[in-house]
């Protein structure tokens, strides 16, 4: 805020009042560069299933029922999941909880556009309730 009473050219007030719309001005015209971190696009059972994964009886079972059709190796449904042998999903859930310690709901309803696993709830809950940095948090 500029008072009129500062705006003598010899006084030090005007000096550091010039000084600062200076600074002002240069800075606005900078260009700044904000980063951010932006998770990866794929889907996170790309990595765990390079072969034909060992689908169990239940596992086929699931996929009839949500209508998913086997394509080269797994089994896809209309709206892009992919349903996920219980081993492997296990793992993936380890794998995502890892990075963020979400609690066993957010996890899966996180992985739910991408996979589908029977028990995934389940074994969200158990992984939270096996994880020593969770446990330490949230007894």
């Amino acid at each position: 805020m500029h008072v009129p009473g500062h705006r003598r050219e010899d006084g030090k007030i005007y000096q550091g009042n010039r000084l600062a719309d200076k600074t002002a001005k240069r800075v606005a015209k900078e260009i700044r560069i904000q980063s951010a971190l932006i998770p990866a696009k794929g889907n996170p059972a790309d990595s765990y299933m390079k072969d034909e994964p060992p689908y169990l009886p239940d596992d086929v079972k699931l996929a009839h029922l949500v209508k998913a059709q086997k394509n080269d190796r797994v089994y896809v449904t209309a709206t892009g999941q992919v349903v996920v042998p219980a081993k492997i999903m296990r793992a993936i859930l380890e794998t995502e909880h890892y990075k963020c310690h979400w609690g066993a709901e957010a996890l899966v309803k996180f992985l739910k556009n991408e996979v589908i696993s029977n028990q995934m709830l389940t074994m969200a809950k158990r992984v939270n309730a096996t994880c020593p940095t969770c446990v330490k948090i949230i007894p």
